[in-house]
């Protein structure tokens, strides 16, 4: 009997023109035949146990049936696959998506299909039964019963893709929250990449591991469980932008008064955890550090999403990988291209093992967006990060970056308009990996500046054919005034100079206050009485956490980070 691997189920997509991988276990050694349709596509003699097969190139085409010996797979389509991984901002389900409604009441597209791989960090998890979320683990068509809990960025990319009139299908591998050395192999990570081991194992040190382990068994699972309506702290948050200190009365919402003063309970101030048991299990109260703690088994304990998420999909034929993920890395944001490098590397070496003709699989990658503040979260780093992403797309082969500087949330990590990411990553996919050479994909960026006159800079952009500003008043941003920005950080409030957003001039270190800006083709003038005798000039662009970029190139891609000096 055979048995395929579970991504080989009713519903897949296939990828077509090329080899395509198929693999799973046989209970005995012997020839068997792969039909599709009928017709019979291949023979080959399989081992008893494990066993792998590459079958032939086949053209597009919608539901079919493929036969592997005596196995079925029903309504197969063959069109395009695209693997999407990251984070939270690729796990980001459709249904949070800002003004979604419309879209997800008219989705009825039955060739773009998603399969969510199943989100486990240790050997054995699944079967404990921590996180039997429905959506995980098949294949679902667009406008079935699971389509608001597809990963949003992947969506509009696919429906993009769509117009190509072939099937579509998404491999979603992503979990929010997790750091770039989860997703690599463990033995990658070598020389300056060690350091996340050595952070992990630090962790692993100072936790109390009696507690940490009564948490994993008796708390993780409520954090999957389906929750009542309304009662999902994480839904609400995911859908809404709240300032830092409304923010925080939702987390504390964990911990809840008895009853109120107005009950008559003296006591009302003193709050009661609702993992009360637990505590005197333990013999000391439980944190929300404590909820959060990084140990053996955690989605962030290096090489394990790899082992349990990654290693679940590793060589199905795909024409590319989609990622969206850095946000957690900020604690080593400098060495991002570095680790980034190292998935890359992984998941091309993962994938040629099983066809060859994957070695260059190409990756498609977006630049972290600017935010403010969120949670416990800081932007300090973020510059650096954008730094770092920046390098490795000039040296990682076969890596495309689009930038998203203009989408970025002043209270929220999460831009919640994912519409334009997947759009500009189709772009890039559009030019760079299917050949459309038209297609004007790429995002602006400084190349040069040059004094012209005394008192006058030109900044010439590399990709900024027809640069163009859109004009916004900036008395608010994401309905936050600049005044309630203020309230929570002065420094949140990007600059502004004459009209664009994000643009720093430093004249012997000190910004320029007031500037004539304008704009020809791909060059930026700017025209200032306090250039006048200045030698020392740096034109820095989106350098700070915060920004809203309103500086564009004629595909209406935005602006990404760079800094110049003369």
């Amino acid at each position: 009997m055979i048995k395929l691997a579970r991504v080989f189920s009713d519903n897949m997509v296939l990828q077509c023109g090329q080899e395509i991988a198929v693999w799973g276990t046989s209970d005995a050694e012997g020839e068997i035949s792969v039909l599709l349709n009928g017709d019979e596509i291949c023979r080959a003699k399989v081992p008893e146990g494990e066993f792998r097969l590459m079958l032939p190139a086949q053209e597009p085409m919608c539901d079919a049936q493929l036969t592997v010996g005596d196995f079925v797979v029903k309504g197969v389509d063959i069109g395009e696959v695209w693997v999407a991984a990251g984070q939270s901002n690729m796990e980001f389900l459709l249904k949070y998506v800002k003004d979604i409604d419309e879209e997800l009441s008219s989705a009825d597209d039955l060739h773009l299909r998603m399969y969510t791989v199943g989100q486990y960090s240790f050997k054995g998890q699944r079967e404990l039964g921590y996180k039997a979320w429905n959506p995980w683990d098949r294949w679902i068509k667009y406008g079935e019963n699971g389509t608001d809990a597809f990963s949003a960025v992947a969506v509009f990319f696919a429906k993009k893709l769509r117009t190509k009139g072939v099937p579509v299908g998404i491999i979603n591998c992503s979990w929010g929250g997790t750091k770039a050395c989860a997703w690599t192999d463990k033995q990658l990570l070598t020389g300056e990449l060690k350091i996340s081991i050595e952070d992990f194992e630090k962790n692993c040190a100072a936790l109390n591991m009696k507690k940490y382990e009564i948490i994993k068994q008796y708390v993780w699972p409520a954090r999957f469980a389906q929750p009542a309506p309304g009662s999902n702290y994480s839904e609400m948050i995911m859908k809404n932008t709240f300032r830092p200190k409304e923010m925080m009365k939702i987390m504390e919402g964990l911990y809840s008064p008895q009853n109120s003063q107005e009950n008559g309970n003296e006591n009302a101030n003193e709050m009661t955890s609702p993992f009360a048991p637990l505590e005197e299990m333990i013999g000391e109260t439980i944190s929300a550090a404590d909820f959060m703690a990084v140990g053996p088994g955690n989605e962030n304990e290096p090489g394990t999403l790899y082992d349990n998420m990654v290693s679940e999909i590793a060589g199905y034929s795909t024409r590319g990988v989609l990622w969206y993920q850095g946000c957690s890395d900020e604690d080593h944001a400098d060495m991002y291209d570095q680790m980034f490098d190292a998935v890359v590397r992984c998941w091309r070496g993962s994938w040629k093992a099983v066809n060859p003709a994957q070695e260059r699989m190409p990756f498609v990658f977006v630049q972290l967006a600017p935010y403010g503040t969120w949670m416990m979260n800081s932007n300090a780093a973020y510059p650096t990060l954008r730094e770092s992403q920046e390098r490795a797309y000039h040296n990682i082969p076969d890596v495309y970056m689009t930038s998203i500087t203009d989408l970025g949330n002043v209270f929220d990590i999460h831009p919640k308009e994912k519409k334009p990411v997947g759009e500009r990553m189709y772009l890039l996919a559009d030019k760079y990996v299917y050949g459309n050479m038209d297609v004007y994909a790429d995002s602006p960026i400084g190349k040069s500046v040059e004094r012209t006159s005394d008192d006058t800079i030109e900044i010439c952009f590399e990709n900024g054919d027809n640069l163009h500003l859109v004009s916004q008043d900036f008395a608010g941003y994401n309905g936050f005034t600049v005044e309630e920005i203020k309230e929570e950080d002065p420094s949140l409030v990007p600059p502004v100079l004459d009209g664009i957003n994000a643009l720093t001039v430093l004249a012997n270190g000190q910004p320029i206050q007031d500037a004539q800006c304008s704009i020809s083709d791909h060059i930026l003038t700017v025209k200032s009485a306090e250039l006048h005798g200045v030698q020392d000039i740096v034109v820095q662009f989106a350098r700070t956490g915060f920004y809203k970029v309103n500086l564009y190139n004629k595909a209406e891609l935005p602006v990404r980070p760079f800094e110049i000096s003369i």
